[in-house]
C-alpha cells in the first residue's frame, strides 16, 4: 500500500511513521502543495493524508477530488 502524507508538522510526521511501519506500508512525504502535486503526479497511490492546520491545504483536497478517480 502506498500513501502520501502532507504536513509541516513534524511531529505528525514522525507519528505516522511509527504506526503505518508497522503494516510494512511505502510511506511519501510532501511538506507543501507543489511537493504534494509533484507526487500525485509521479505515483499511483492507495491514500493521501492531509494534515488541515489551515483552509490553505483544502487546494490540495479540491485537486485530488477533481483529477483523481476512486477505483478498485
Amino acid at each position: 500500500m502506498k500513501t502520501l502524507i502532507i504536513s509541516t508538522n513534524n511531529y505528525f510526521i514522525d507519528e505516522i511513521k511509527d504506526y503505518f511501519s508497522l503494516y510494512n506500508n511505502s510511506l511519501l512525504f510532501a511538506k507543501n502543495k507543489r511537493e504534494a502535486f509533484k507526487i500525485l503526479n509521479k505515483h499511483t497511490l492507495d491514500y493521501v493524508i492531509v494534515e488541515l492546520s489551515s483552509l490553505k491545504e483544502l487546494e490540495i483536497i479540491k485537486y485530488i477530488n477533481e483529477n483523481y478517480q476512486l477505483t478498485n
